[in-house]
């Protein structure tokens, strides 16, 4: 039955209205309050850890579930099948985002190429200007122990190369596009909570800036181990993200982080961090949940009041007696192991750590966004200087000199000897530790 606005024969008896408006203006003032506390637990998380964890996100767990089972399946092709839609590894991929299949990256050089560039920068007199090469990685590195495939932005505004998708399994790409979707909403509300955090004049300072953004979407495969993995070789060495913030789902522990000890540049999280275990903490892998980390584009518009903390995923051994999921074949583990010297126990393959997967969903904000500190440096800021720390920078310059730095090069004297690319146009929350 539809009851008019205008109707006199359906009025609510006298004061019925009236209490039923004070309840919903009642309503309204709780869900307020409940939404700064969430800001509030939010924001000391960012100034404290750089992580927390969100559960009753609201996010379809069939979309989720769609997304690992086609993951999965895709890590499961052969590897010809996969190189199809690899990432380019000629001199032109410094200037293209990493999109597609790769299986020998090494997130740890990025940190390492940038503390040579910054070292570099404050070795130089004022005014000078640098001719020399690239900086080179004192050190060699280790593949780290894992392949991935990754999606761009669907927007054609966004300026970035188009999305490859491979023929097989044929459930990726709308599962990869569907997730890509409910992560795009989940970052848009948790950007309007940060912007609450941070107490803005408004709430949609950096969702205004999401209308044709550069987010990418990646799926994760750290296989299963049958050896013990080599010194300095992790399942993803240490690094910091590149934008605003990461929503991670993951599905078994590994990951760590280890927390900056000098707040004042995140340049001091180096390389070398890898190989010292002081400090390093576990994140807590909890079923359903979302892991949050900022990127240090978020750390630089916040002029280092918020964090983008170092993280790593280390290798998880296992109980040799305890095959991985997938191996039908480690049934008898445990009668192997104490008949080692037996002929027909050497066929049998003991998983020293099992498979693991996950998904992250980077989310980087419109490429021609200024990202200038100064927009944020408000009265309640928490920050001893009243001035930013750095210079305003667009998201995509920012974002492709940090690629550029994963590959070992300085997008700075990279120009001097290539010429640039064309030009184209909630929840409840809790700190980890």
């Amino acid at each position: 039955m539809i009851v008019q606005k205008n109707s006199t024969d359906h009025q609510p008896p006298e004061g019925e209205g009236s209490d039923l408006q004070q309840e919903q203006v009642q309503q309204q003032e709780q869900q307020e309050r409940r939404r700064e506390e969430v800001a509030l637990a939010i924001g000391q998380a960012c100034q404290d850890v750089g992580f927390f964890a969100i559960q009753n996100h609201g996010v379809d767990p069939s979309i989720v579930q769609a997304a690992e089972q086609a993951a999965q399946a895709f890590f499961h092709l052969p590897l010809e099948q996969k190189q199809a839609v690899s990432f380019a590894d000629d001199d032109n991929a410094v200037w293209e985002y990493p999109y597609g299949y790769e299986n020998c990256e090494v997130l740890a050089q990025g940190k390492q190429t940038e503390h040579i560039i910054m070292q570099q920068q404050q070795s130089q007199a004022p005014n000078q200007c640098s001719t020399t090469a690239d900086p080179k990685p004192p050190r060699a590195f280790l593949p780290d122990l894992k392949e991935t495939f990754s999606i761009g932005p669907y927007n054609p505004q966004a300026g970035m190369p188009p999305r490859r998708f491979p023929a097989q399994p044929p459930e990726l790409e709308p599962a990869l596009t569907a997730y890509y979707q409910a992560m795009e909403h989940l970052a848009r509300i948790l950007l309007e909570i940060m912007a609450l955090a941070l107490d803005l004049p408004r709430r949609n300072f950096f969702v205004d800036q999401m209308d044709h953004h550069l987010s990418a979407l990646r799926i994760l495969h750290y296989p299963p181990l049958e050896e013990p993995p080599l010194p300095g070789q992790w399942r993803a060495s240490a690094h910091t993200d590149y934008g605003t913030l990461t929503i991670l789902k993951s599905n078994g522990p590994g990951l760590q982080l280890r927390k900056d000890n000098n707040n004042n540049n995140n340049n001091n999280n180096k390389v070398d961090d890898n190989d010292d275990d002081h400090g390093w903490v576990d994140v807590p892998s909890i079923p359903n949940a979302f892991i949050i980390n900022l990127g240090d584009l978020m750390r630089r518009w916040t002029n280092d009041r918020w964090l983008s903390t170092l993280h790593r995923v280390v290798v998880v051994a296992t109980d040799q007696n305890k095959g991985d999921d997938d191996n039908d074949n480690n049934n008898n583990n445990n009668n192997n192991n104490n008949n080692n010297n037996n002929n027909n126990s050497s066929n049998e393959v003991v998983v020293v750590a099992p498979r693991r997967y996950s998904i992250a969903y980077f989310c980087n904000v419109n490429g021609d966004c200024v990202v200038d500190p100064n927009d944020l440096l408000l009265p309640t800021s928490s920050s001893s200087s009243s001035s930013s720390k750095y210079a305003p920078i667009t998201a995509k310059e920012h974002l492709m000199a940090k690629h550029a730095a994963s590959m070992g090069v300085s997008t700075k004297t990279k120009t001097t000897t290539t010429p640039p690319p064309p030009t184209t146009n909630t929840t409840t929350t809790a700190p980890l530790v």
